[in-house]
């Protein structure tokens, strides 16, 4: 079997990037403490209007857009450890974790579109049903994609606001560290039909690089379809302008405070097919390099620094006191001025925030 495995990572290796079928998304309701069968049947219903509703989705492509709503027991489905709530579900309150333990039922909606389909606005659809439900509910919602868990103030703001267009991408998917820190891969951009990627060797000196790379490369591939094996990436290419603006502002231009190394504002990735690991989304995954080392560190690194430059971290100036209630006031006036031009408070400095 390891000789199999083997053989099958280095045919996709070296076969190009394997076609993404269609985009798929699910999310998770967790009712207080169960879900009426009433408000399961009203959120079919809604979904109904724009999807078409079935038991289960399509193993192969989807042919048009469809969803599936199963309630399932909440200890069937699985409760997240409190490591688990750390990681993912930083943004609940003590109240949200409460009422996450005291929930006895998920109602779990997939969701799966053609490519030709905007997987953007059906994303929209079903998470503003799966708020109703939440709402109706007092639930709490999982991106079961991202495996991230929200409050229905933190989902009516970051999955069905934030997808006004343009979207501002970053913000839809996540990424996953290994223990060592050294290996990525994201969470969530099948969503909208796309590869996950992967980058491997990452050296500590670059993981601040790593998003703003991740989501380049993503927003390359949402506007120009299937990669090519090697991948020409640009923030100055990118359409969506909330993307381009966001990314600019990460690269270091010539003449910024600073500035050591401008980045160059381009570079080129190999991007080879990669068997998932443990733990990995289902993908098709994408294994992104510098070159045909797949485990290069040092070329990843000398490629960000070449895309994005760096600078020296620049002394913020120091804050000003404010100016004493006594100074402010008008001075008695006993000559031409009572208080000289270049009088004022000098006192210390508080250190910047």
């Amino acid at each position: 079997m390891p000789v199999l495995k083997t053989l099958i990572a280095l045919t996709m290796l070296n076969s190009p990037p394997a076609y993404v079928a269609d985009a798929r998304f699910s999310v998770a309701v967790w009712c207080t403490p169960t879900c009426s069968p009433e408000s399961v049947d009203a959120l079919r219903a809604t979904l109904d209007e724009d999807f078409v509703v079935r038991r289960r989705l399509p193993w192969r492509e989807a042919s048009d857009a469809r969803v599936a709503v199963e309630v399932l027991p909440a200890d069937l489905y699985g409760r997240y450890p409190p490591e688990g709530l750390a990681v993912f579900g930083d943004t609940l309150t003590p109240d949200d974790i409460e009422q996450l333990n005291a929930s006895q039922e998920v109602v779990v909606i997939g969701a799966a579109v053609p490519r030709r389909v905007d997987p953007v606005l059906r994303q929209q659809q079903v998470y503003r049903a799966a708020l109703a439900l939440a709402e109706s509910q007092g639930g709490l919602l999982e991106d079961i994609d991202t495996r991230e868990l929200y409050n229905r103030d933190a989902w009516r703001g970051l999955r069905v606001d934030a997808l006004d267009k343009p979207i501002a991408l970053w913000e839809q998917f996540t990424l996953l560290w290994n223990e060592d820190g050294d290996r990525v891969v994201t969470l969530g951009l099948r969503k909208f039909g796309l590869h996950e990627y992967v980058l491997h060797d990452v050296p500590a000196s670059v993981t601040d690089d790593v998003l703003v790379t991740l989501v380049l490369i993503a927003a390359t591939e949402l506007e120009g379809g299937t990669p090519p094996t090697w991948m020409s990436i640009s923030p100055q290419s990118v359409e969506n302008q909330r993307v381009r603006l966001w990314l600019e502002e990460w690269q270091v231009f010539a003449g910024e405070p600073g500035a050591v190394q401008p980045g160059e504002g381009w570079a080129s990735v190999r991007l080879t097919n990669i068997p998932a690991q443990e733990g990995d989304p289902e993908g098709p995954l994408l294994l992104v390099t510098a070159g045909e080392d797949y485990k290069n560190g040092a070329a990843l690194a000398q490629l960000m620094d070449r895309l994005w430059g760096w600078a020296e971290e620049v002394p913020q100036a120091a804050p000003q006191p404010p100016t004493p209630p006594e100074l402010l006031a008008e001075p008695p006036v006993e000559g031409p001025l009572a208080v000289p031009i270049d009088s004022g408070w000098s006192g210390g400095s508080k250190d910047p925030e």
